[in-house]
């Protein structure tokens, strides 16, 4: 039996136990691009499928070269990390927004019993006080 190259690319069946995220060189982003440019749909079909690709990485890579050439292919996707500093602001922010409102809480509890006081003081000075309308006391 001869060895065929078809053959020898299949790909192992064997999936591993956690998923990894591919990445890419900006130089091999930047060979891709070029050949895709290069060849005619019925070819651009093959080389994605050749490379495992995705229209939508060319679509990315190609805004990424606009933007800044080499160097923007070779950058890593995703959100840019955040400054420490920021990142305690934002939280100290978020402390100080939670303890306006326990205060405000707080400031309505303390009027409404300041109320309350007023009135059962209120009530009880009208009680001790003897009745004027005339009725007697047995």
């Amino acid at each position: 039996m001869s060895d065929s190259p078809s053959l020898a690319r299949v790909p192992d069946p064997e999936v591993p136990a956690r998923a990894t995220r591919r990445t890419y060189s900006a130089r091999y982003k930047a060979q891709i691009l070029l050949e895709y440019a290069a060849l005619d749909a019925a070819g651009r079909g093959a080389l994605l499928r050749r490379h495992g690709l995705y229209t939508s990485h060319i679509a990315n890579w190609r805004k990424l070269r606009e933007q800044g050439g080499l160097a923007a292919l070779a950058g890593t996707p995703g959100r840019p990390p955040t400054d420490p500093r920021e990142r305690e602001l934002a939280r100290l922010q978020q402390d100080n927004a939670h303890l306006q409102a326990e205060l405000s809480k707080a400031q309505q509890v303390i009027a409404v019993q300041g109320k309350l006081s007023a009135l059962l003081e209120q009530l009880a000075t009208s009680s001790a006080t003897p009745s004027t309308n005339g009725e007697s006391s047995r």
